[in-house]
């Protein structure tokens, strides 16, 4: 029997999958908060069909390229990953320890002070935190992406919006000495960009082209 949380999400992953069967990708909050209190902007910026993974795949996205959009739950991240030859659809859990370790992390970025503090105990806890946190948020995609990605788009929703994905570290580090400087950042791999979503990317792109051709 599946209490109350458990048919909750369940039927969140039918909704999930049957956008994903239907290459739908929907705008979210941005897009309704256009369209509730700006009805005019949003009718004459906005008011375009949703882009189709087709769309993306021919349109957007480079052969080395791969782009990674998030929808947030309250237990679950449900993640597009679109490529321009292939398409995955993943859940990727967000319970209370995933959350932590993201809010920690964020701490952990911006707490100069403990680093003047206690340096190696900063530098330790910063690159475990990083470690975890890459695992948590990308290295399960990345290992679904074609070998030969060297280039990220990130659509990030709710709390994954404040987190910096090229300053996730690719692998466990044991170093005693402190040194922020050599540790295996993901910006040493991959080259990040960043989007509302990707409906939106797919308008730029088209403005941009228009723009050129003019």
């Amino acid at each position: 029997m599946l209490n109350a949380q458990q048919y909750k999400e369940t039927e969140r992953y039918k909704l999930y999958e049957n956008y994903y069967t239907n290459y739908n990708i929907a705008l979210g909050n941005l897009k309704d908060t256009l369209q509730n209190y700006y009805k005019t902007y949003f009718a004459t910026e906005y008011q375009t069909a949703i882009a189709s993974v087709n769309d993306i795949q021919e349109r957007l996205l480079e052969p080395e390229q791969a782009l990674i959009e998030y929808f947030a739950t309250d237990s679950s991240y449900y993640v597009f990953v679109i490529e321009k030859e292939n398409q995955h659809f993943l859940k990727l859990p967000k319970g209370a320890k995933e959350t932590a370790t993201l809010l920690q992390l964020q701490m952990a970025l911006r707490s100069i002070d403990a680093a003047k503090k206690d340096g190696q105990q900063a530098f330790e806890d910063f690159t475990n935190l990083a470690y975890q946190g890459y695992q948590q948020t990308l290295e399960p995609l990345i290992q679904v992406c074609a070998a030969a990605t060297q280039k990220l788009i990130i659509i990030p929703d709710k709390g994954l919006n404040y987190l910096p994905f090229e300053a996730l570290l690719s692998e466990k580090t044991t170093s005693e000495k402190v040194d922020f400087l050599r540790l295996p950042y993901l910006l040493h791999q991959y080259q990040f960009h960043y989007g509302y979503s990707s409906t939106l990317l797919l308008e730029n792109q088209q403005q941009h082209e228009e723009l050129e051709g003019n």
